[in-house]
C-alpha cells in the first residue's frame, strides 16, 4: 500500500496534475562534453524544466546531475548501466536532487512490452518515487513498426501490458508543401502543411488515457530536419510550435516535450538543422522563439494542469480525418463559429472552472473567431490574466497556431448576476 501512494504522489509531482507550471521537457539535450552548471542554467533560461540527454555512462549521468541541480533543472536518467545492472544503477541515482525520471526506450515495437514491463518492474522496485518513461510511436509510424494491426491496439496493448505513471507520444505533423534546396529551410507557414494524421492520432491517444485514467506528455519538433520518408521539417516558426502545443493541451496532454534541445551531429539522410542550439554549441534564432512560446504556455499552464477532456470539436470547411465537427457548445458559450478558416475547439473542465479553447488550426494565415457568451466567462489573455468577456467585442483574431481561451464558473456568474 505504501508503494501505490507513493507512486500515486509522484505521478502528481511529474505530470504536474496539482503543480502550477507545466514539465518543460528537451530532448537530445546537452551533450557530456558540455556538461557545466551555465549550461543547465542556459537550458533553464530557455525555460526547459527537464533535460533529456542519452548519456554512454553511469558516470557521465552523475556529472550531470550535480550540474543540473545547481541550475535548477531536473534530469531525466538514460544510460548503458540502467540496462545492464538496474538494481546497482538506480541505488546509485535515487537520491540524487535532481533525478526526474528513468528513461528505458524510445518507440518500441509491441513484441518489446512484456520486455519493458519487466524492466520497469525491476526498477521500480528499488525506487518507487522516480517513475519509468517510454515514448510510443506516432500512428503515422505504421503496422510494421507497430507490431499490431492498428494503432489502436499499440497503445492499449501497450498500456494494459506496461504500467506507467504517465505516457507519451511523439508526432512531428508540420513539414514543407516541397522540398528546400538548401538550409536554412526557412519557410512562412503558408508553405507547410500538416500531416492528415495528426489529429487522428490526438484523439486515439487522448481516447486511450481517459480509458486508462492516465495523463500523457506529447511534443513539438524545434529542429529542421529531413526524413526521407515524410519530407522537410521547416525551422519552425511561433505559430508552428504554438500549432503542435496547443493542439496537445485541447486533447488533454499534461506534459509538453521539445525534440531537439540540441541540434544532432548527424549527416545524411537527415541533416539535423538550427536546433534551439546548434550543431556549434550557440543559440539559433529558435532558442527565443521556444522561450517565447514557453513562456506563453507558463502563464496559462492552470487551465490545463489537472484538467479533464469534455469534447474536441473542430470547425471548417473541411475537418481533419478522424475528428469530429462541432455540434455542441458548452452552456456557457451562446454562439461560435470562424467563418474564414478551421479551428480545434475544446471544452475542459478543471476543478469548478469550465475552460473553452479555440486555436487556429491553419498554419499560413490568421482567422477570425466569432464567439458570444453568457455574462460572467472571462477571457485568458497570452499571460494568464483575466479579464471579462464582455469588454471584448464579439470578434476575435487568432494568428496561426494562437488559441483564445474562456473561463466560466457558477460563482463568476452569480457576482455578475448581483
Amino acid at each position: 500500500m505504501k508503494r501505490i501512494i507513493l507512486l500515486g504522489m509522484l505521478s502528481a509531482a511529474v505530470v504536474g496534475a496539482k503543480e502550477t507550471q507545466f514539465t518543460i521537457m528537451g530532448w537530445h539535450s546537452i551533450p557530456a562534453r558540455e556538461i557545466s552548471v551555465e549550461r543547465y542554467k542556459e537550458m533553464g533560461d530557455a525555460g526547459f524544466t527537464h533535460s533529456f540527454s542519452h548519456f554512454s555512462s553511469l558516470a557521465e549521468v552523475l556529472r550531470a546531475l550535480d550540474a543540473a541541480h545547481a541550475a535548477g533543472i531536473k534530469l531525466v536518467a538514460a544510460c548503458p548501466e540502467l540496462k545492464t545492472d538496474p538494481e546497482g544503477t538506480v541505488k546509485a541515482l535515487k537520491d540524487h536532487p535532481a533525478l526526474a525520471i528513468y528513461s528505458l526506450r524510445d518507440e518500441p515495437s509491441a513484441k518489446d512490452f512484456a520486455e519493458l514491463s519487466a524492466w520497469a518492474k525491476r526498477i521500480q522496485a528499488v525506487d518507487s518515487v522516480h517513475p519509468c518513461y517510454i515514448n510510443l510511436y506516432p500512428n503515422s509510424a505504421g503496422r510494421k513498426l507497430f507490431g499490431t494491426d492498428t494503432y489502436a491496439e499499440h497503445i492499449r496493448r501497450f498500456t494494459e501490458t506496461v504500467n506507467l505513471p504517465f505516457y507519451s507520444f511523439d508526432h512531428y505533423p508540420v513539414t514543407a508543401l516541397e522540398a528546400q534546396k538548401e538550409f536554412p529551410w526557412r519557410v512562412e507557414g503558408r508553405m507547410c502543411r500538416y500531416n492528415p494524421l495528426w489529429y487522428e492520432n490526438l484523439e486515439l491517444f487522448s481516447a486511450e488515457m481517459r480509458r486508462c485514467d492516465k495523463p500523457f506528455w506529447a511534443f513539438s519538433l524545434v529542429t529542421s530536419h529531413v526524413n526521407p520518408v515524410v519530407g522537410y521539417y521547416p525551422a519552425p516558426t511561433v505559430g508552428m510550435m504554438k500549432f503542435q502545443q496547443y493542439s496537445n493541451l485541447a486533447y488533454g496532454a499534461q506534459g509538453l516535450q521539445f525534440f531537439t534541445y540540441w541540434t544532432p551531429h548527424f549527416g545524411k539522410p537527415m541533416f539535423f538543422h538550427d536546433g534551439p542550439i546548434n550543431g556549434k554549441g550557440k543559440r539559433s534564432p529558435v532558442f527565443d522563439r521556444v522561450r517565447e512560446v514557453i513562456q506563453e504556455l507558463q502563464a496559462r499552464a492552470f487551465v490545463f494542469l489537472g484538467a479533464k477532456v469534455q469534447n474536441v470539436q473542430h470547425t471548417g470547411a473541411k475537418i481533419p480525418q478522424g475528428t469530429k465537427r462541432l455540434e455542441k457548445l458548452p452552456a456557457f458559450v451562446t454562439a461560435l463559429e470562424t467563418p474564414d478558416g478551421g479551428a480545434v475547439v475544446s471544452h475542459l473542465m478543471n476543478g469548478a472552472t469550465e475552460y473553452l479553447v479555440v486555436m487556429n488550426r491553419e498554419l499560413g494565415k490568421e482567422i477570425t473567431l466569432h464567439a458570444t457568451f453568457v455574462p460572467g466567462v472571462k477571457r485568458i489573455r497570452k499571460d494568464g490574466s483575466a479579464m471579462d468577456a464582455a469588454a471584448y467585442a464579439a470578434d476575435f483574431w487568432l494568428q496561426p497556431g494562437d488559441a483564445e481561451i474562456f473561463a466560466y464558473t457558477k460563482q463568476s456568474r452569480n457576482q455578475t448576476d448581483r
